[in-house]
This record gives C-alpha cells, sequence and structure tokens, in this order.
C-alpha cells in the first residue's frame, strides 16, 4: 500500500479494504497463519486481521477514509463474529 499507482483517499481506502480480502482469502502464508487459528476463536482471528489493519493504518497515518473503512469493517466482522447463524465455524462468518 505504500507504493500504491492510485490517488485519492476514498480511492485509497477502498484499494486497501480489498487488498486486506484479496490477502485473507488467497495468500497461502495468511491462509496457514488462519489455519493455525481455531476456526471458531473468534478473538484469535479478530486479533489477527487487527494486525493488518493497523500495518494498514501505518502506511497512510493521514488518510480519514482509510481509517473510517477500516473502522466500519471492523465493526463488520465483530458484528459477524458474534452473530450465531447455522453452526457455521466463526472464521468463515469473519472472513
Amino acid at each position: 500500500i505504500r507504493s500504491m499507482q492510485i490517488r485519492g483517499a476514498p480511492l485509497i481506502a477502498i484499494v486497501a479494504c480489498l487488498g486486506l480480502s484479496v490477502d485473507l482469502a488467497t495468500n497461502p502464508k495468511t491462509k496457514s497463519e488462519l489455519d493455525k487459528l481455531s476456526p471458531d476463536d473468534a478473538d484469535a482471528i479478530l486479533s489477527y486481521i487487527s494486525k493488518k489493519t493497523d500495518y494498514l493504518r501505518t502506511s497512510r497515518p493521514t488518510a480519514v477514509n482509510l481509517f473510517n473503512a477500516l473502522d466500519e469493517l471492523t465493526e463488520k466482522m465483530t458484528e459477524a463474529a458474534s452473530a450465531s447463524a447455522n453452526g457455521d465455524p466463526k472464521r468463515e462468518k469473519i472472513v
């Protein structure tokens, strides 16, 4: 994110959130690290993702849109973790 070729606060926020999503879904290292966590340990999963969002925040410390988008994304993941539905593992709900 530090060397992106895009400009504009809203677009930076969108690219950061999409990049996080792609990382969580496709990056072999990330998937391996997530696999080490219990699929129902929402706190551990959210903590792991929080480290990634913290890094994104440091990449553009003055990007208000980025902070807002990451806050909203974190809120949605936390809501998903606490929602009970169909017995699916919490990891599936969060990620």
